[in-house]
């Protein structure tokens, strides 16, 4: 039977009270479907329990999967065939099944290892426009940033 598979960000949306998250999972909940993460993603949403309390309740009703040392070591081998680097996605990735749902705030990578893993799986992205502004605003400081330093390096006197 399918499962559904949550990444980092669709833990910390079922943390927030992201009431579509929520409903998807409910809906998993009772058709059966089998809800699952990994440990990696749970080590990346988790923060303050006593914050958390919609997320440790949701976590009651998923299945945790670690990394055991074969598993790492196929973890490595996709990340190489993928030219990516990310571990906690690599890892998650690895749990996809044919069928499966995959919920996460980063579509691209997941879906470029399930494509090289060979694993046909929906993807469903979360939309995170909040989210995405942050990031976007974060990558823009970042770049004038560089810009500046690039520009202080090479404008020296010359007289």
């Amino acid at each position: 039977m399918a499962a559904i598979i949550f990444d980092t960000g669709g833990l910390i949306a079922l943390g927030r009270g992201d009431r579509k998250v929520g409903a998807l999972l409910a809906t998993a909940a009772a058709s059966g479907v089998e809800a699952v993460t990994s440990t990696g993603c749970v080590a990346q949403a988790w923060r303050d329990p006593a914050r958390q309390a919609r997320l440790a309740r949701a976590l009651a009703g998923f299945l945790e999967c670690s990394l055991d040392p074969s598993a790492a070591r196929h973890c490595g081998r996709l990340l190489a065939r993928a030219g990516t680097i990310d571990v906690v996605d690599a890892a998650l990735a690895l749990l996809v099944e044919a069928g499966d749902t995959v919920v996460t705030s980063d579509p691209d990578d997941i879906t470029r290892l399930l494509d090289v893993a060979g694993t046909r799986a929906r993807v469903r992205e979360l939309v995170d426009p909040v989210g995405r502004r942050a990031r976007r605003q974060v990558l823009e400081a970042l770049a004038a940033r560089t810009d500046r330093r690039r520009g202080s390096a090479g404008g020296g006197s010359t007289s």
